[in-house]
């Protein structure tokens, strides 16, 4: 299993590194966790398109992680009903084909999550099957299209219904949460955290990493940062400066 994170920045970013997102792929095919605004770009950076992706693990409803659903799957509905023009204005790749897609998401009566459910229902044009995760337990799941990928999802603590995904008890991508000893306990026991961080609400803060013990601590890489990060924060203590080393780390596969 490779995971390669498309972007890591908060909802404000800067400097154009991205909202998070992340790519996860065996020899079977390929996986997205969150589908932000500007998911799409970055996926053609890596010769890859919607039509790839056979399988969407959503963290939590808010724009800055699903603003790009909708044209996630309106591509691969044109794409599908106008498949030689798409090819041969490089959109696709010869020959490529629509696969199923699965969705696992949480349910909170948002807007949006009313929205997904109204564009698949929809004569189930996409064709897509969506998975609602249950929030009174923790639910594991093979990867259908993936196989041997085993994927565990569990409740954080944010502002809304949100969770956190763990891959083959080795990768967790936390997803956007407060500190809670509960939750840090749950993400600890795997080689490699992405863990999320924000200045203020309900999100993993300065004096939270503190909190984490060293050893946690060296198995995470920050995600949800500002963007750039700000010079003078070279002077906190080991555990910012731990975090600090690790916001951004596009462009390579783990």
């Amino acid at each position: 299993m490779r995971i390669r994170p498309l972007g890591l920045s908060d909802s404000f970013s800067r400097s154009g590194r991205g909202f998070p997102s992340f790519l996860f792929a065996n020899q079977n095919g390929h996986a997205m966790i969150d589908v932000p605004p500007d998911f799409m770009e970055r996926l053609f950076a890596l010769g890859l398109n919607p039509l790839d992706i056979s399988e969407l693990y959503i963290t939590h409803f808010h724009d800055d992680h699903v603003g790009g659903l909708r044209r996630f799957l309106e591509f691969r509905y044109i794409a599908q009903k106008n498949q030689e023009r798409f090819t041969f204005g490089g959109y696709l790749r010869l020959g490529q084909e629509l696969k199923h897609l699965d969705i696992c998401c949480p349910s909170d009566g948002s807007v949006q999550f009313l929205q997904l459910l109204g564009w698949v229902a929809r004569e189930n044009r996409f064709d897509t099957t969506i998975h609602v995760i249950d929030f009174n337990s923790q639910i594991g799941m093979l990867s259908p299209a993936l196989g041997d990928i085993k994927v565990f999802a569990q409740p954080s603590k944010h502002s809304v219904s949100c969770v956190g995904y763990k891959l083959n008890d080795q990768v967790v991508i936390s997803g956007d949460t407060a500190y809670d000893e509960g939750y840090i306990k749950w993400l600890s026991d795997v080689r490699l955290i992405f863990c999320e961080f924000g200045f203020a609400g309900p999100h993993m803060k300065v004096e939270d990493i503190q909190k984490i013990s060293l050893d946690v601590r060296r198995k995470m890489r920050m995600y949800h940062v500002p963007d750039p990060v700000y010079e003078n924060w070279d002077n906190l203590d080991l555990g910012v400066a731990l975090a600090k080393l690790r916001w951004y780390e596009e462009g390579k596969d783990f």
